[in-house]
């Protein structure tokens, strides 16, 4: 058995074999609860090494299809079912997935003990697209989407008809399933909490563009903690910021805020780099969320104060509970 070679993809042959076994599994060939093929069975069927064969069904078992029971053979998860591959995936979408780790690990754990693979993928400094992502993965029941998400970007999964959900506030059409957060109510506790216990005079927020609804949706939550607490908040003290928002800083330091809130946690590495061309005394206490409070800290920048955001749904955790969910109920019609 040869493998093939997609484009500039190399497909080892135990992942070929992997996938194939994956096909009978979804076919039915290899019930729930029942033995599967042995490594010499597998490596007279596909006319593989024996490692190929032991490499095969490791994969499998990594991804929850299979269990080996010692000095019987290697068993089929009784939790799956026939006509599905128990693999989702979380697609960002020229996004960074790395500072939302924990959220993520919350999902996978929750995928596996529900008898699916969650996969992460992410076109972040990439050449490729979600159309391509799902072309090339064809094993997969359902995805979710989250980062930059518009129309033109949800037309292939829905005409694909794959189990979808979009993670986030976005504005789009309400066809669309998708799965948000109450981002006002979440700024208006914590930024109630932070000023009731501070004391803050000249304020300034550093806000990303409002390409998302979940911006515009932060700045009135961040609204109304001030207005709820006596506190001022000009307009000419929000600046927007694109890229690393070097130049909001600049912007903002010329109002000589005692407090600045950043919003947006691509702006920290612009923040760190502006105190390390400047020199400035008495800087300014910032108010950022744990990923963007560590990341300051660890660039050396000591005056932070980190918000709590207090218990709130994963998004990511909900995004899998749904697609898990409506791929179960779909499977019963």
């Amino acid at each position: 058995m040869k493998a093939p070679v997609y484009g500039k993809v190399f497909t080892p042959q135990c992942r070929m074999v992997a996938r194939d076994l994956i096909r009978r599994i979804r076919n039915g060939e290899f019930r729930s609860g029942k033995r599967m093929d042995s490594i010499r069975e597998i490596v007279g069927r596909y006319r593989v090494g024996y490692q190929v064969a032991v490499s095969a069904l490791r994969i499998l078992s990594n991804e929850n299809y299979v269990f080996k029971v010692h000095g019987s053979g290697t068993y089929v998860n009784p939790d799956l079912r026939p006509g599905l591959f128990h693999r989702l995936s979380i697609f960002f979408n020229v996004t960074n997935p790395l500072p939302l780790g924990r959220e993520l690990n919350d999902a996978f754990i929750y995928a596996k003990n529900n008898g699916f693979h969650l996969l992460l993928a992410s076109n972040f400094e990439e050449e490729f697209t979600l159309e391509d992502y799902l072309k090339r993965k064809e094993d997969i029941d359902g995805i979710a989407i989250y980062g930059e998400v518009d129309e033109k970007l949800l037309k292939y999964p829905k005409s694909r008809h794959v189990e979808y959900v979009v993670c986030g506030n976005y504005d789009i059409d309400p066809a669309h399933p998708q799965v948000t957060l109450d981002v006002r109510k979440l700024y208006r506790k914590m930024f109630s909490e932070a000023l009731r216990k501070h004391s803050f005079r000249r304020m300034a927020v550093l806000m990303d563009l409002p390409l998302f609804r979940a911006n515009s949706e932060a700045l009135e939550g961040i609204r109304t903690a001030f207005r709820e607490n006596g506190c001022e908040l000009r307009e000419n003290r929000i600046v927007e910021a694109a890229g690393d928002g070097y130049d909001g800083i600049v912007k903002i330091m010329k109002m000589s805020p005692d407090a600045i809130i950043l919003r947006g946690e691509n702006h920290v590495h612009g923040f760190l780099r502006y105190f390390q061309n400047h020199s400035v005394s008495g800087r300014p206490v910032i108010l950022a969320m744990e990923s963007a409070a560590g990341k300051l800290h660890s660039g050396g920048y000591p005056e932070v104060l980190e918000l709590k955001p207090g218990r709130y749904r994963n998004i990511f955790l909900k995004s899998v509970e749904y697609l898990i969910r409506e791929i179960r109920r779909k499977k019963k019609e």
